[in-house]
């Protein structure tokens, strides 16, 4: 690859390093490197800022029928700045599929950053899944699916360049595609919206971000769960051949080596990269005690 078609900042974090950041890209796409820039999630003030050093091409913000948040300010700037906007999950994380239910809805399982959000739970939970079946009626007299008829909702609007998709399985992606032949009456496109109502405001970013720090969370414990029960094994064994002796405490281990009169500690962080070096550690001792 001699040149990237695009690149764009994720996240605007941390904030106080977005001017640093966007500097660089700007000079890559000096160098020839990189043909145009964007960034994703960014508000307007934040834009604003970047806008300064380079031209933004683009932007990257969720948006969909029961998340509008952007349609008060950040379209409008948009649309002003001659900024290209590449919508994301349209179909509101599946909840506008037509594959949601009440009862899968209910019952997502812990890791599932979208079991523990308010869209996905009563009272909200019920209004999106009607406007979900009008979606599938409206979608239905043009043999398509809610799912592409909440995508052409999204790209209605004049600000919307495109819209990012995801598909789990092959044969959703034409389902997906169906969504560039769907139209949308303003009758039609008001109803729906009058069918969801007002609510209550919500960061349209920071929201899925820290969904998606608690499910980095999640992971991160269950696979220190599993190096632990490594690590245990390993101390057990590492008991046999050599005086040995671990102490946990809330956010640490302290690993004692020696021969009893000579101790070392090593004081961990609970991150899985401690664990693996302490693993590392225990399988370097029973090797050289030839008992690995």
């Amino acid at each position: 690859m001699d040149v990237i078609d695009l690149y764009q900042i994720h996240w605007p974090n941390p904030d106080e390093d977005i001017e640093e950041g966007w500097s660089t890209l700007a000079a890559l796409q000096r160098e020839g490197k990189v043909r145009y820039i964007g960034v994703s999630n960014f508000n307007v003030s934040q834009l604003k800022r970047i806008q300064n050093i380079a031209q933004v091409t683009s932007l990257q913000p969720p948006y969909s029928l029961i998340r509008r948040d952007i349609e008060q300010d950040i379209l409008p700037y948009c649309q002003e700045h001659n900024i290209g906007v590449i919508v994301y999950s349209p179909m509101a994380s599946g909840m506008l599929s037509g594959r949601m239910s009440r009862e899968r809805a209910l019952s997502l399982p812990a890791d599932d950053w979208r079991s523990r959000n308010d869209e996905f739970k009563e009272p909200r939970l019920t209004r999106n899944l009607e406007v979900t079946q009008r979606l599938a009626e409206i979608a239905a007299t043009q043999h398509a699916n809610a799912g592409a008829a909440a995508i052409a909702w999204a790209l209605r609007h004049p600000a919307a360049t495109g819209a990012i998709v995801g598909a789990r399985h092959p044969e959703q992606i034409d389902e997906i595609v169906a969504a560039a032949s769907v139209k949308l009456s303003d009758t039609q496109a008001a109803e729906l919206e009058a069918l969801r109502g007002e609510v209550e405001p919500v960061d349209a970013f920071m929201s899925e971000r820290n969904e998606i720090l608690r499910l980095e969370k999640y992971k991160q414990d269950a696979t220190i769960s599993q190096l632990r029960a490594r690590v245990a094994a390993l101390e057990e064994a590492a008991a046999k051949v050599l005086p040995f002796n671990v102490e946990n405490g809330p956010d640490y281990a302290s690993v004692y080596f020696g021969d009893g009169s000579t101790h070392s500690t090593q004081a961990m962080t609970m991150n899985p990269q401690d664990w693996l070096d302490l693993e590392a550690a225990l399988r370097a001792l029973l090797n050289q005690n030839g008992d690995a």
